[in-house]
């Protein structure tokens, strides 16, 4: 969820093991977040395709450098910002507080009209679908409780399963987007 996003701080993830956790209950509310949760209020463990994996890693040395350099400017708010959250504001001494633009300049590039954040869980659940997955299997993987009394009967989608599942999410993704000469890390694409 964008609300998510926004507020993703560094102690959620665990880079090591590959898991996002996304606390179900309020944090921490000072002047910097007032992040309230997950919506069904319960902790949500996200495994991280190795892509996002890769993401992460760097995003984590961009945050780095920007905290270097807020020490060298005595830039403590900036410095904190950036050792705290995931995505940072424009002048990097929050978190980000909409990534409309961001978003929108993705779909311009992409060449799609209109889509809104939330179009990307329903394209998630799609895939999971698409990937041979149950109903209740899917609903585990998004973290729904709409059913969870029958989920108890099921069990819980253990951490492997969850693990390989969005793997396989983002391997069908890869698989299924054209690349036109794309550029990543001085490697040429097509």
């Amino acid at each position: 969820r964008t609300s998510e996003l926004k507020k993703m701080e560094w102690s959620w993830i665990d880079l090591e093991r590959g898991l996002i956790t996304i606390p179900g209950e309020v944090v921490a509310e000072d002047d910097f977040s007032n992040f309230e949760g997950t919506k069904n209020r319960q902790d949500f463990v996200i495994p991280m395709a190795r892509i996002v994996r890769t993401m992460m890693h760097e995003r984590k040395e961009l945050n780095k450098a920007i905290r270097k350099q807020a020490l060298n400017e005595n830039d403590s708010r900036k410095a904190k910002a950036a050792e705290r959250f995931v995505f940072l504001g424009r002048d990097n001494r929050k978190p980000i507080t909409n990534f409309r633009k961001t978003f929108e300049s993705i779909l311009n590039a992409a060449k799609v009209d209109r889509i809104i954040p939330h179009d990307l869980r329903r394209t998630f659940a799609d895939i999971v679908s698409i990937e041979g997955a149950d109903f209740y299997t899917t609903q585990l993987a998004m973290g729904h409780t709409v059913h969870a009394v029958t989920a108890e009967y099921l069990g819980e989608m253990s951490l492997r399963d969850k693990t390989l599942l969005f793997q396989k999410v983002a391997n069908w993704l890869s698989q299924s987007m054209p690349l036109e000469d794309i550029t990543v890390n001085g490697n040429e694409y097509s």
